[in-house]
This record gives structure tokens, C-alpha cells and sequence, in this order.
């Protein structure tokens, strides 16, 4: 069941502990019962034992919500390479040019995996 924590963020990162290659990407909604949506780009594909961050800033789908004052939920979203995909389902609010970053980790192997929420910090 999703849970919503209400704090901003303007960066994710995801710590790669799973047996995959995966690149984050990230999920979003307008408003808690908006429909999830993959947002246009990722960090690229990264190996297990790596981590990567995503600047939220620069996907034009959150931002252009954002401006037209609209309330932005977002979550981790693992595009794992020859595998299942996986996504969290704890969300932070997004707002633009916010100091903290969500830290989700990926476990688990192939068409196995899941992603966990960690903490926020900055």
C-alpha cells in the first residue's frame, strides 16, 4: 500500500543492491490519487554495489506541473535491464530547487526485484 511522506524533494538517488544492471528513472503523480507516470529520462544504466541520482529539476513534466502550482508526488522507479521493473511505494512531494534528496535502494534478483525507501537528507 503506498504511504506518502510530506516532505520536499528535488533529487532521488538509488542504491543498486540487486543481482541487475538498472537505471533510475522516476515516477510521479498529480496529487495522492492522480494516476503514476513514468517521467521522461533516467540516470542511465549502472551495476549492482553502484548508486546514481536523478535531478528532478530537469524533467520537464515535474517542473511545468510545479510552476502551474500543482502538488507533485514522486517515487523511485528502477528500469532493471532483462528483468522486472520495480518502483517504490513511498512518496515524496517534489518541489523545485529543494535542498533534499529521497534515497530508495533496489534488492532482490532479475524478475525479482524490489524497491525499498531509505531516508531523505540533504
Amino acid at each position: 500500500m503506498a504511504s506518502y511522506i510530506d516532505e520536499y524533494v528535488d533529487k532521488l538517488k538509488l542504491n543498486n543492491q540487486s543481482g541487475t544492471i538498472c537505471s533510475l528513472e522516476c515516477y510521479y503523480k498529480e496529487g495522492k490519487d492522480g494516476e503514476a507516470k513514468r517521467a521522461d529520462g533516467g540516470t542511465g544504466s549502472f551495476p549492482v554495489g553502484q548508486s546514481k541520482t536523478l535531478n528532478l529539476n530537469e524533467l520537464s513534466e515535474l517542473t511545468d506541473l510545479a510552476d502551474k502550482g500543482r502538488e507533485v508526488w514522486v517515487t523511485a522507479f528502477a528500469n532493471v535491464k532483462a528483468g522486472k521493473d520495480s518502483n517504490a511505494d513511498v512518496w515524496l512531494r517534489f518541489k523545485k530547487d529543494s535542498s533534499l534528496t529521497g534515497e530508495y535502494t533496489i534488492s532482490g534478483v532479475i524478475n525479482f526485484t524490489e524497491v525499498a525507501f531509505n531516508k531523505t537528507f540533504e
